[in-house]
């Protein structure tokens, strides 16, 4: 059973989030999957929305900012003013992804640190690392198993109802 407070990237009503939830559902070999979003106004009642004030809590007094890195990963990655423009630069570069993320380390260590001291009604926060390619292309592995033309990177309308096996 999944809560949401509707947002774009954890909302059942987004066809990636839907994809990535049959993945899961497969993956885990689950006899069902429920999904619910919580009202408008009302986020207070999600879990993950609770949190979120201690989370700010954790955060005061801190200034983020990434590593300058060497000048030739600077200047490829100038005038990416986007995640998914960042992502797409380092795509078929592997020394550039190393870079950016070495680059980042310090800021994740940093917010690892202190959100590792929050916790909610006794419970400590659980901090988790994001999904890896290989993850990610294992969990694609899982949706090719119905439909061989889904593809990574392609989850807009246009890209998704051209899987007819998924909407069957």
């Amino acid at each position: 059973c999944n809560f949401s407070d509707g947002g774009p990237d954890h909302n059942p009503k987004h066809n990636s989030v839907r994809l990535a939830q049959l993945a899961h559902f497969i993956k885990q070999n689950l006899d069902m999957s429920v999904s619910g979003v919580t009202y408008p106004g009302r986020s207070y009642t999600d879990p993950a929305e609770r949190i979120m004030p201690l989370l700010n809590i954790a955060m005061q007094g801190i200034s983020l900012s990434r590593k300058r890195m060497e000048p030739v990963f600077e200047a490829a990655l100038k005038n990416r003013g986007s995640m998914d423009q960042v992502r797409e630069a380092c795509k078929d570069n592997q020394a550039l992804t190393e870079a950016t993320m070495e680059s980042l380390r310090p800021s994740i260590e940093l917010l690892n640190e202190r959100f590792g001291c929050v916790s909610l009604k006794g419970e400590p926060l659980g901090i988790g690392s994001p999904g890896t390619q290989e993850e990610i292309t294992q969990l694609f592995d899982f949706l090719s198993r119905i439909d061989a033309s889904v593809e990574i990177g392609k989850m807009n309308k246009v890209h998704i109802y051209k899987c007819e096996q998924l909407f069957k």
